[in-house]
């Protein structure tokens, strides 16, 4: 198996791993739209049952229609769909392998616009210290580095639980090193 197969393979599990709330939350949205329609169907009985009036009718419906509406636009923006993530995954991987001929090789524009997909919300610079820093990396391409070398060390005979307790503090953006200490740090 390759390393860009191990890589995905473990990406997409590190995923859904993360997504398993998004996932709980996605069936109680739904749970709540079955809740509002089961209520509307039951005013529209009462209705056609002569139990309440017009005006309590189009007061009430009005109100689970809007609701239910609301609903689904928040589950439909929390819909997560095994292929998005997955050809998301892919395609960072495709990306990464290429990344530094990409930039080479590219414009301005697609400079700018690969480096907003690495860095989402940009890269700052200190004149004074030389220093670029970087308050988040997309987490697609955050997870590479640490899951190749989980991949390295399983092919060098080492357990996946094992390499996977032994991982070390994510990277926070690109920080100077500080060479005074024994472990290189984040300052944030």
């Amino acid at each position: 198996m390759s390393w860009k197969v191990s890589v995905k393979k473990l990406m997409l599990e590190k995923i859904k791993a993360r997504l398993s709330n998004a996932v709980d939350e996605s069936k109680l949205l739904r749970k709540k739209v079955t809740e509002k329609k089961g209520q509307l169907e039951s005013l529209e009985e009462k209705f056609i049952m002569g139990e309440i009036t017009k005006v309590l009718y189009d007061k009430y419906s009005t109100r689970y229609k809007d609701e239910i509406r609301l609903l689904i636009t928040e589950l439909d923006k929390s819909s997560i769909t095994s292929s998005n993530f997955e050809n998301a995954v892919e395609k960072c991987l495709e990306i990464a392998q290429k990344i530094s001929s990409a930039w080479l090789s590219a414009g301005f524009e697609n400079k700018q616009r690969l480096q907003k997909l690495v860095y989402p919300e940009g890269i700052g610079y200190n004149k004074e210290e030389g220093v670029a820093r970087t308050s988040k990396i997309n987490s697609l391409f955050s997870e590479i580095a640490p899951l190749a070398g989980i991949v390295a060390n399983m092919k060098k005979g080492n357990s996946l639980q094992n390499c996977l307790q032994s991982l070390p503090v994510n990277w926070l953006g690109l920080e100077p090193r500080t060479h005074t200490l024994k472990v290189y740090c984040s300052t944030n």
